[in-house]
């Protein structure tokens, strides 16, 4: 797998060129090597050369890139652990409770407040959430 970004080596023909900047979120630019020639293309369409293999991913940063089509079912299998340090229990079990106790304040869905602590009720009251 790739992004596009720093260090995208590709190959078109006998032409390497190298990701230079993104323009927009749709637009990047890539420099060719031989003349730093600079040349535009929508990421779209290079995505869709680089699953034709009309271009091809030579490296990035150095390092080798599997093609889309072609990482084997082994390598897309990832272990992770099943437990938790006490330090990550701890958190997750506070962020827990910051949700529910702000599921339990919030009471009508056009709270003006959105992001902070106090949120009108129903009732008109204003509430301020303390930890």
């Amino acid at each position: 797998m790739f992004t596009f970004g720093n260090g995208l080596v590709l190959r078109e023909g006998a032409r390497t060129f190298q990701f230079e900047r993104e323009l927009n979120c749709f637009q990047i630019q890539f420099r060719y090597l031989d003349n730093n020639e600079v040349r535009t293309f929508s990421k779209t369409s290079l995505y869709k050369q680089i699953v034709a293999k009309t271009v091809i991913t030579v490296h990035q940063n150095g390092h080798p890139i599997a093609q889309p089509n072609t990482v084997p079912v082994q390598d897309q299998e990832y272990t992770y652990s099943t437990t938790l340090t006490a330090k990550q229990e701890g958190t997750l079990s506070f962020r827990n409770f910051l949700v529910k106790r702000a599921i339990a304040l919030m009471a009508t869905s056009n709270c003006s407040t959105y992001g902070r602590s106090n949120c009108s009720r129903q009732d008109g009251r204003i509430m301020t959430m303390r930890v």
